[in-house]
């Protein structure tokens, strides 16, 4: 079984994720509750860690001595 993305997919991704945080972040800086500044970073980082935990595992599998 063969992963359906490459090494270049993975960094293009984690790079515009993050460029979409740094945007979110910054309206929910400007939030007025709980709803509008923690919902939306909540799901960002959701998001982003559903990417980076692929990333992880995979440095993790490459850099293992056995």
């Amino acid at each position: 079984m063969k992963p359906n993305f490459q090494p270049k997919d993975i960094e293009k991704t984690i790079k515009d994720l993050t460029e979409e945080g740094l945007k979110i972040a910054n309206l929910a800086s400007q939030g007025h509750d709980w709803e509008s500044v923690v919902t939306p970073l909540d799901q960002m980082e959701f998001e982003l860690g559903q990417h980076t935990s692929v990333n992880s595992h995979l440095n993790s599998v490459m850099f293992n001595e056995e």
